[in-house]
């Protein structure tokens, strides 16, 4: 139940960040069907909800990849 945050090693080359952010902004971010800007919204230290909206890449040339938006919608759904 509790994710060992020291034995996370994602690779440079496919991750440009790892942040913490809370389970009601990611919903947010995850379901948004594009009509609610967030730029001015933060969601971390240092990341913006903008930079995490629609699918990778998006017009920031940022976003969440098509899969893993998929299985974070699903384990959204699923509480």
């Amino acid at each position: 139940d509790c994710l060992d945050t020291e034995a996370l090693h994602p690779s440079a080359d496919e991750v440009d960040a790892a942040v913490w952010i809370t389970r009601d902004a990611l919903r947010r971010i995850v379901f948004d069907d594009g009509s609610t800007p967030h730029e001015a919204e933060r969601v971390s230290d240092g990341l913006m909800a903008s930079q995490l909206e629609g699918v990778y890449p998006n017009a920031m040339g940022e976003g969440i990849a098509l899969g893993h938006r998929f299985v974070l919608q699903k384990l959204l759904l699923e509480e």
